[in-house]
């Protein structure tokens, strides 16, 4: 069953690649005919990894807390949990009804976005995506949450108001997503005008959680805890990830997109939260999920770049579903 999804999931991201190249050809049909086709994508996508079967561990973990009723935190979540329930549904329809929530969501987001981006082309970015596929493969409950901050975030320079209900509900399915709460405000300070800055202060800032840390009696346990296992990379996704977040800066015509902002954001956290590592990953994750839609919007608007961004993003690609932690979760 793990190797067939994994064909399958690969024999649809290369058909969305070809139909991806055909839409941004120099002569093509409306773009309204390619919107859709990237709804269709999207949605076989979703369908793919609502029907997974017991592919990835922590999908098997959330089988187990719905079958066995021991989930007691995030009352978003819980509240999913019990719906299924009161509806006679197993398992199986539970991580299928997420699924369908989180394309929902997503949905709406590349909707909204559809100005300022190609929706075909942003799909295909997700689809290569390792934190596309985590999410939907794998941590379901934070991908949830980093869906409603996409879209609280895209409705945040119309409507400065309705961004704390979506990033309420990203909290109510993730209590990690209450960080983002400060994002309005954070913007409004520095990040629209002195994003890079902020970058600094958050490097500055870095060493206080583990200079706090060290006069209490956890400490031992803590470095022990940030060196275990797969954390030993953790260094080269910050230093990447920095750089990214300063080019964009350094690209002024793109601060002016909301996105760019909440990725810089969400890089920040990550500085502060780096001697936290699985913390700090998940900060990681939530700005990455930006990072699709963003090339797209980068991809529109400076048309000299285009095949760098294609070349680039189709190798990443390459990378992402050779990389053994993401194999991994097919297997």
């Amino acid at each position: 069953m793990e190797r067939l999804l994994e064909i399958y999931y690969i024999l649809l991201v290369f058909v969305l690649a070809i139909l991806t190249a055909r839409s941004i050809a120099p002569v093509c049909p409306h773009r309204d005919v390619w919107d859709c086709s990237a709804m269709v994508a999207l949605t076989l996508l979703f369908a793919l990894s609502a029907f997974r079967g017991d592919v990835g561990s922590d999908t098997v973990a959330y089988k187990e807390i719905f079958d066995e009723g021991l989930f007691t935190g995030d009352v978003g979540f819980l509240f999913l949990v019990n719906l299924v329930k009161c509806i006679k549904g197993n398992s199986t329809v539970f991580i299928a009804f997420v699924s369908f929530i989180q394309c929902s969501v997503l949905m709406l987001v590349l909707w909204k976005s559809k100005n300022d981006t190609h929706i075909l082309l942003t799909t295909l970015f997700l689809s290569i995506s390792s934190t596309f596929i985590l999410f939907n493969f794998n941590t379901i409950r934070q991908g949830l949450a980093a869906y409603f901050l996409l879209l609280g975030t895209l409705n945040y320079p119309k409507n400065s108001k309705s961004v704390y209900i979506y990033y309420g509900l990203a909290t109510c399915f993730h209590f990690s997503a209450g960080v983002y709460l400060l994002f309005p405000l954070i913007d409004r300070i520095i990040l629209q005008n002195r994003g890079t800055l902020f970058l600094v202060i958050c490097g500055l800032l870095a060493p206080l959680p583990m200079i706090v840390l060290s006069f209490t009696p956890v400490y031992y346990i803590f470095v022990t805890y940030a060196n275990y296992g797969g954390n030993d990379n953790l260094f080269i996704k910050l230093v990447l990830n920095i750089i990214v977040a300063i080019v964009l800066y350094q690209l002024k015509a793109f601060t002016a997109y909301p996105l760019v902002r909440f990725y810089g954001f969400g890089v920040g956290i990550f500085i502060l939260c780096y001697q936290s590592p699985e913390t700090a990953k998940r900060f990681l994750m939530y700005s990455s999920i930006a990072l699709p839609i963003i090339f797209s919007y980068i991809y529109i608007r400076i048309p000299r770049k285009r095949p760098f961004i294609l070349l680039t993003s189709l190798l990443y690609g390459l990378y992402t579903l050779n990389h053994p932690s993401i194999r991994n979760i097919f297997e």
